[in-house]
């Protein structure tokens, strides 16, 4: 979407917060501009959670339950913060 947006003149689409960037430019809805803190706190209405779907809940301790759980991680949340997402943890 960010590649379509950005190369398409007068084009609006969806894309998460860490695409937002010089040739993307976030929208103002009901006067709210999304900032981490708006799209955290729920002010700005137009935001969804990451979703990760798997084919039952994975076995505790297994490498599928570390993958779908590290993103809760301190060092998960680093990097969702690092590309610019908004985290859901404050460590």
């Amino acid at each position: 979407m960010h590649a379509r947006v950005s190369t398409t003149a007068g084009a609006v689409g969806y894309v998460g917060l860490g695409f937002v960037d010089g040739k993307v430019r976030a929208l103002k809805i009901d006067g709210v501009m999304p900032t981490r803190r708006t799209v955290a706190s729920g002010q700005y209405p137009i935001s969804r959670p990451l979703f990760l779907f798997t084919n039952g809940y994975p076995k505790l301790g297994s490498l599928l339950h570390a993958f779908v759980t590290f993103h809760l991680s301190e060092k998960g949340q680093e990097i969702i913060e690092a590309k610019g997402f908004v985290p859901i943890t404050n460590y």
